[in-house]
């Protein structure tokens, strides 16, 4: 899998598949199953500015580029590059990046010491500066990276051990039982070593208990 292809499947909000409104998501989908512009993904990729936000701090603060493997997974799924960046960093990356606004100044000032650029992390940190249920951040359960052991594998489905979540061979190749998986809106989105379900689990939970 390319450095590309992860972000893509990451980035994708795959409860928006079925909606025509929503193609940005169906062509990140596409590109996954192997059909699509590699360009014309990059260009979409740069358009989400808060995702970028942090992989530029995790990028600067471990002297990498934006699209190493490592960087892209610091953010998603969690590992030792984010273990020494601190809230005092994300505030002043925040403050360097936008400047003084007052809605930024109110996103710094709501951020609790103990947090990591995470994607858990921004997501608990919008829905408690924002509590409005009609943002989709709102629904964190949903919205988060999750992650399962497979005990059965279907057509469209995987029976994990405490869901059941849908998955397409397209998009995630050679799943078997045994395998974790890492999914959002209930779909499968990709396959996780236990190492990086381990990690994955704790800056999730060290988060919820944070933010949450």
């Amino acid at each position: 899998m390319s450095n590309l292809d992860f972000q893509a499947r990451f980035t994708l909000m795959p409860n928006r598949l079925n909606h025509k409104m929503h193609t940005i998501d169906k062509q990140l989908y596409e590109y996954c199953c192997g059909r699509g512009n590699a360009l014309e993904i990059k260009n979409i990729l740069q358009k989400y500015k808060s995702i970028n936000l942090y992989l530029n701090l995790i990028a600067e603060h471990n002297n990498k580029s934006i699209d190493d493997k490592e960087v892209l997974e610091a953010y998603w799924i969690g590992n030792d590059l984010i273990k020494n960046i601190t809230s005092e960093h994300i505030k002043q990356h925040i403050h360097r990046t936008f400047g003084k606004d007052p809605i930024v100044t109110e996103l710094i000032a709501h951020i609790p010491e103990g947090c990591h650029p995470h994607h858990t992390f921004h997501l608990l940190h919008i829905k408690k500066v924002m509590p409005d249920p009609s943002i989709p951040y709102s629904n964190f359960e949903k919205c988060k990276i999750s992650v399962g052991k497979v005990k059965d594998i279907e057509t469209e489905k995987l029976i994990l051990e405490d869901t059941t979540i849908d998955h397409d061979l397209g998009f995630v190749k050679n799943i078997q039982k045994g395998d974790h998986v890492a999914y959002r809106w209930d779909f499968a989105i990709d396959k996780l070593s236990e190492e990086q379900a381990e990690q994955l689990l704790f800056f999730t939970d060290k988060h919820r208990k944070i933010l949450g």
